[in-house]
């Protein structure tokens, strides 16, 4: 058997680009794609995960 490279960022690309495709054909026949956050408290490792979130919502053209 042999080895098998994976290339994660690669295969994110192609996930990331799937999704926008998606959001864009529900767009089209008007539907609004969304995600809501609740961030409770003031954890800073929190609000850097919302905000890591909210960038690849902007991306994914999903509102946030």
């Amino acid at each position: 058997m042999s080895a098998m490279l994976l290339d994660g960022k690669a295969a994110a690309r192609a996930v990331r680009a799937e999704v926008r495709e998606r959001v864009a054909a529900l767009e089209r026949r008007g539907v609004e794609v969304g995600l809501g956050i609740v961030l409770a408290g003031d954890y800073p490792p929190s609000q850097v995960y919302v905000a890591s979130k909210e960038r690849a919502g902007a991306r994914a053209g999903i509102r946030v």
